[in-house]
């Protein structure tokens, strides 16, 4: 999926490659994020915290969010993430985020989106 975050003065794209997981026996997340772009051959942030209680989809949308950041704090605006976490993938291909954000955040089992704050943070990107 492509992202444009607050068109600066980069007009060049950054290429993110984002993932996360949880390991439950251990009790901890870890993200792991590689950024390439057109003035570096590449550039790797890796996260890794307590995650009691955390799920999958948290790191993979976790990872996503740092991904972006990074490639905002290289100077880059524009975007192309890349993620294998069909929980994120889908929300953008099948457009979720429209459905969720016309019925106030709802999913359509009229509950709550899971992980409401990390998604607004992903499709809000301002950093």
């Amino acid at each position: 999926m492509s992202l444009i975050v607050n068109p600066g003065n980069s007009l060049r794209p950054a290429i993110v490659y984002a993932d996360g997981g949880v390991d439950n026996k251990r009790g901890c997340v870890s993200q792991g994020v590689v950024v390439l772009t057109p003035d570096r051959d590449c550039e790797g942030v890796y996260s890794y915290y307590d995650g009691i209680g955390k799920t999958n989809q948290q790191a993979e949308l976790m990872a996503a969010i740092l991904g972006i950041h990074h490639a905002v704090a290289l100077g880059y605006r524009i975007i192309d993430i890349h993620s294998d976490s069909a929980y994120v993938v889908n929300c953008f291909l099948q457009k979720w985020y429209k459905s969720w954000a016309t019925k106030n955040w709802l999913n359509s089992a009229k509950r709550q989106v899971d992980n409401l704050e990390l998604w607004q943070l992903l499709l809000w990107c301002d950093f």
